[in-house]
């Protein structure tokens, strides 16, 4: 079995990050925007003093690629892919 070919098994790994804020309150309302227009899972995660959006769920890189001119329709024209993304618990 090639990359491409072998079966979907585990938790979802590969995630987008959408956009970064300084406040929570921005990063809160891109959290509501990205749920109530595309339906994804999101998830805000601080890093420092930034508050990281991230849209998780995907079990490849070919799954997320529907959702780039989705989410720049959105406003968020600057996604970044994080292949070996595990959600915070």
């Amino acid at each position: 079995l090639s990359m491409a070919e072998k079966p979907v098994t585990g938790e979802p790994t590969v995630s987008l990050q959408v956009a970064i804020f300084i406040k929570e309150s921005q990063a809160l309302r891109a959290q509501k925007r990205i749920m109530t227009k595309l339906y994804l899972p999101v998830e805000i995660v601080k890093q420092f003093d930034y508050y990281h959006v991230i849209v998780t769920g995907f079990y490849s890189r070919e799954a997320t690629f529907q959702y780039y001119p989705e989410l720049a329709g959105i406003g968020y024209p600057r996604v970044t892919l994080l292949p070996n993304y595990k959600r915070q618990k």
